[in-house]
C-alpha cells in the first residue's frame, strides 16, 4: 500500500474502472463492445453483490449513485450509506486490487482459449 497506494474499497475502485470503460467509444467493433460489455459487468460484480449482501433493496440504484459519487466513493454495509471511502476507512491496497483483476483476466483468458473447463463440484480425494 505504501508503494502503490489506496483506492477506495469494497469493489468500488472495479466498479469505477468499469464506469470509465463504459464511457469509452468502441462503436463499429462488435466483438470488442462485447468484451468491454462482459468485462464492465465483471468489474461491478463485487460491488453488487456486496451490496445485495447487505439487504439493500435497489442494488443498480446504489452502484449509479457510487458511480456519481466520484472516485472515492463507496458502499458503507454499516450505515447502508454512499460515502467517502477515505473517510470511513473502506480502502484496498492499489496493488492488491491491480494483482486480482490481472489473475481474473488470465484466469478468464485461459477459460476461452482452451475451449473447456473441467469443474469438480466435489473436489476428489
Amino acid at each position: 500500500a505504501q508503494r502503490s497506494g489506496l483506492v477506495a474499497g469494497g469493489g468500488a475502485a472495479y466498479h469505477h474502472a468499469a464506469t470509465a470503460l463504459r464511457s469509452r467509444d468502441t462503436t463499429g467493433n462488435g466483438g470488442i463492445n462485447y468484451g468491454r460489455d462482459v468485462l464492465i459487468e465483471a468489474l461491478s460484480a463485487p460491488l453488487r453483490q456486496i451490496i445485495v449482501n447487505a439487504g439493500d433493496e435497489a442494488p443498480a440504484v446504489r452502484l449509479v449513485q457510487v458511480a456519481e459519487g466520484g472516485a472515492a466513493a463507496t458502499f458503507d454495509v454499516h450505515s447502508a450509506r454512499i460515502g467517502n471511502a477515505f473517510d470511513l476507512g473502506i480502502v484496498d491496497s492499489a496493488d492488491v486490487i491491480v494483482e486480482a483483476l490481472r489473475a481474473g483476466v488470465s484466469g478468464a483468458a485461459m477459460a476461452i482459449s482452451t475451449g473447456a473447463i473441467v469443474y469438480h463440484r466435489t473436489p476428489q480425494r
